[in-house]
């Protein structure tokens, strides 16, 4: 579903990644583990277009993205929940959700509030009056409305209490189970663990390690790398 081939990016002149690879199949959740500024979010920010690309590619279902705008590989399905989750404040839940929601395929309002109980709960409440969980169950609903092919989310649980954090590994492991393909930016190790399937651990902005999630959990160097 995607694939990055030996991707450069970074900020104006300034590189961040070096030689970024990875593949991520259908129905899988791949993780992009590391410590804060190994160069996680500013992979999910190059796969979506919103970083310089200084060389090699990505390519969603083989079709190859230099030079297409982020609205436009949104478009051809790639779903991006950011950090700052970017909600917005003056608008009520569902004018959020209705923002993005396009009518036509496997998602609708009913099935994110199927998804995301609490957000029907407070469907008027407006954006800039929810918790940390309320902001983060808002912009992965309000992605999800896009029908995206692969889901790109970075720091789910950033800031989030231990009951939060497993109600959303539990959002993750439903979307998982529907054959959704997600790419998963954490350094919260026992969040990552039981939900994807391989992972690729970066420092410095290149990738250090990969495998599957069993065996680099258990990796003495990757524990160290993230200060387990």
């Amino acid at each position: 579903m995607l694939r990055v081939e030996k991707l450069r990016s970074g900020y104006g002149k300034i590189r961040v990644l070096h030689e970024v690879s990875l593949r991520l199949r259908p129905g899988e959740v791949v993780a992009l583990l590391g410590r804060n500024g190994a160069g996680k979010s500013t992979l999910l920010k190059s796969i979506m277009g919103l970083t310089t690309q200084m060389g090699g590619e990505v390519y969603l279902a083989d079709r190859p993205l230099r030079g297409l705008p982020s609205y436009t590989r949104a478009q051809l399905g790639l779903g991006y929940v950011p950090e700052e989750r970017r909600i917005f404040p003056e608008l009520s839940v569902s004018e959020n959700l209705e923002v993005a929601y396009r009518g036509a395929g496997k998602w609708s309002l009913k099935r994110v509030f199927t998804l995301f109980p609490r957000l029907e709960q407070i469907a008027a409440r407006r954006g800039g009056l929810l918790s940390g969980g309320e902001q983060q169950m808002l912009a992965v609903a309000r992605t999800l409305l896009t029908n995206p092919k692969v889901l790109l989310l970075d720091e789910p649980t950033e800031g989030l209490a231990p009951i939060l954090v497993k109600t959303i590994a539990g959002v993750v492991a439903e979307l998982k189970a529907t054959g959704m393909a997600i790419l998963l930016a954490e350094q919260n190790l026992k969040f990552t663990a039981p939900l994807a399937d391989r992972a690729y651990v970066l420092e410095s902005g290149e990738v250090r390690m990969q495998g599957t999630m069993a065996e680099l959990a258990q990796d003495k160097k990757v524990r160290e790398l993230l200060s387990l």
